[in-house]
């Protein structure tokens, strides 16, 4: 069940998005529901181990959380890599990281001691949009990070960090973005679609992302279909 290697092993589909409120976990969720994937959360891991009261990472992990920061990157992939060679022991070959890599050293970390991810998504929304999901949420959520001084202050302390990962995935010809300003039920079908023909054929290297703009991976490579 090695994870690492470029020839064998699981196919890694990841999103970078590190604002909160865009949608990722949403339509990662639904990913999961219409498609054989298995669906990692890296906040939901974080709040799972925070729920077990024997945890000696709790309180690391709540400070946080509290303060909108990011835990460790050494302490982020182990979890994540605990998950990751479970689902392969459930017989799982698809994985969908939700909210993970947030900088590219957490990225190259993760590549270099586990596996390289398939295609990454970047989901990009407005900070208008972004604050107003994010506090209809907290209504009702009881997160500690769904307020709006958290959300202002994760939202520029990841803006380097996003556009760094951006241009080093673009580099690469793996980078898809979804435009997550329309209505998160309008905009699922074609992120469906699109994850359908990654996983059918990979990623397409005729695809050229552009921003706010989700480039739907064709097999025929002179037809890209693009949505905004």
């Amino acid at each position: 069940m090695a994870l690492q290697g470029e020839k064998t092993g699981p196919s890694i589909m990841k999103d970078l998005a590190r604002a909160p409120g865009v949608g990722k976990g949403t339509q990662c969720t639904h990913l999961a529901e219409d498609l054989p994937v298995l669906h990692l959360s890296v906040g939901d891991l974080m709040r799972a181990e925070c729920a077990r009261e024997a945890s000696k990472l709790k309180p690391l992990i709540e400070q946080h959380m509290r303060d909108g920061t990011l835990v460790p990157d050494d302490m982020s992939i182990e979890i994540l890599k605990d998950k990751l060679v479970d689902g392969l022991g459930n017989g799982w070959g698809v994985f969908l990281i939700d909210g993970f890599p947030r900088n590219l050293a957490q990225a190259r970390l993760f590549e270099g001691t586990i596996r390289k991810a398939t295609v990454i998504f970047n989901f990009q929304c407005s900070p208008g949009t972004l604050l107003k999901r994010v506090l209809r949420r907290g209504a009702t959520s009881g997160r500690i990070d769904d307020t709006e001084e958290i959300f202002w202050k994760r939202y520029h302390a990841g803006q380097s960090d996003e556009q760094e990962l951006i241009r080093h995935f673009r580099s690469e010809q793996r980078l898809i973005h979804v435009d997550c300003e329309s209505p998160l039920d309008d905009i699922y079908p074609h992120l469906k679609r699109t994850v359908e023909e990654v996983m059918l054929h990979g990623p397409n290297p005729n695809v050229m992302a552009t921003d706010l703009a989700v480039d739907c991976v064709d097999t025929n490579p002179g037809e890209i279909g693009h949505f905004e």
